[in-house]
């Protein structure tokens, strides 16, 4: 959508609200409960998956052996990430329980 300019020229085109243009970055909380566990605000491109932001954090590890949550829910890997989410990865089976 193109904003009329002065004397007909057109401006940039106006941003849409919640839409991401390649170029943009969101911020996560992301908690990881694997081994040692931590907790990390984390910056992705928007678009990213919950499958991409796995492979790029625990490329060693099968995301089929751990629950992915994001705000609390249940999620599959193909759910795409927004600004301000928090994401919680756990082990399926905890060693020693």
């Amino acid at each position: 959508m193109y904003n009329p300019g002065i004397e007909g020229e057109r401006s940039k085109p106006t941003p849409i609200k919640g839409v991401a243009t390649m170029s943009e970055t969101i911020s996560i909380r992301l908690i990881c409960n694997n081994e040692a566990g931590y907790a990390d605000n984390v910056t992705v491109p928007a678009g990213t998956s919950i499958g991409e932001l796995f492979r790029e954090k625990m490329p060693e590890h099968n995301p089929a052996d751990y629950v992915i949550r994001v705000n609390a829910e249940p999620v599959q890997r193909a759910q795409i990430l927004c600004n301000g989410d928090r994401v919680t990865i756990s082990p399926q089976k905890v060693a020693g329980a």
